[in-house]
């Protein structure tokens, strides 16, 4: 998902369809107090529902592993989805999350004392892939992730993104260009850069990453005989580092990995042969290419970096996982974010 610097008109929309299909009174008030800057208000029956909007402009998968990690109530209020359109699947996925969402289409979902609404199937079919985007496209994706977990990073020369990315010139002009029109880039006196709006990036990358990159990173998919094989490995030894459930597991010790995930520079034949792992496309064994070139201060040196542990757990869609990921966020992620 492409960030939006002003939500208002979508959400405006939105409750203007809500309105339309159910003769509810829905409004939408700006505050700075809510997490994208916008309360709404509902009306019916002589009763009135507030709640904090999450817009989302094009709802994925990752999306919503995002937000059944995320808790229900902010800051006193209960959330509540805003998008361009809802699937029927994700709308039945929303349903069982018990959490309201409005779409442009009519699309909606309310399941309050007094307040039940469930439309769903309303509009045409939309792309529910992530629309594209500079920020989103893979080789930018490469250096946001940079941006992402490195601080300050923005502000070094363009030679140094591309050594630690491997990313042309070209796409480091763009992606910066990009992120200064989105607000997400200021320009400070005597030519330096720095980023702002961390969290909404944080959110960015982890909901685009599985769909726009993770899936071309792919070195190959195993099974083993040996369910409890990484336990005594070092990955240092053959160029690599845990991500998925293993990193998981190693940065919060919450989490019993069923899948192991490792990123290498390349293909680590000689771990293959040791561990007898076999080819398999459905394997619970996965090895990806490890896609930057920069050593960040890592809570642990065999764990990719922590965001990039987040985004594999969250992509899974699995509860256990989306549980280990709030961990993350909260031990390793949160605490960049509120710096930023």
């Amino acid at each position: 998902m492409t960030p939006i610097t002003n939500p208002l008109p979508l959400v405006t929309e939105a409750l203007a369809a809500l309105q339309a299909q159910t003769g509810l009174d829905a409004r939408a008030k700006p505050t700075a107090h809510a997490g994208n800057g916008i309360i709404v208000t509902v009306k019916g029956k002589g009763k009135m529902w507030r709640y904090d909007a999450i817009v989302r402009p094009w709802l994925t998968q990752a999306d919503l592993g995002l937000l059944k990690a995320q808790r229900e109530v902010r800051r006193g209020l209960r959330r509540m989805l805003v998008t361009r359109y809802t699937t029927a699947d994700h709308a039945g996925q929303l349903r069982a999350m018990h959490l309201p969402f409005v779409d442009t289409f009519g699309n909606a979902f309310f399941d309050e004392d007094g307040l039940h609404v469930f439309v769903t199937g309303l509009g045409k079919k939309a792309d529910a892939e992530v629309k594209p985007g500079t920020i989103i496209q893979p080789a930018a994706l490469k250096v946001l992730f940079a941006f992402l977990c490195m601080k300050g990073f923005e502000r070094r020369t363009h030679e140094e993104i591309r050594r630690a990315t491997g990313v042309g010139i070209g796409t480091i002009n763009r992606l910066l260009h990009a992120l200064e029109q989105e607000g997400f880039l200021l320009k400070l006196r005597g030519g330096l850069r720095e980023l702002h709006g961390t969290k909404a990036l944080v959110g960015t990358w982890t909901t685009a990453y599985p769909l726009r990159l993770r899936h071309k990173l792919v070195l190959g998919r195993f099974v083993t005989p040996n369910a409890g094989w990484w336990q005594d490995l070092k990955p240092a030894n053959h160029e690599a580092q845990w991500g998925g459930e293993v990193g998981g597991h190693y940065l919060t010790r919450h989490l019993k990995p069923q899948n192991v995930t490792l990123y290498a520079g390349k293909l680590p034949l000689d771990l293959i042969i040791k561990q007898r792992l076999r080819p398999d496309p459905r394997g619970e064994v996965e090895i990806l290419k490890r896609f930057w070139h920069f050593d960040a201060n890592l809570p642990r040196p065999d764990v990719v970096p922590p965001l990039l542990v987040y985004a594999d757990l969250i992509a899974t869609r699995d509860d256990r996982n989306i549980e280990t990921a709030q961990l993350i966020y909260e031990d390793y992620l949160d605490r960049f974010i509120r710096k930023a």
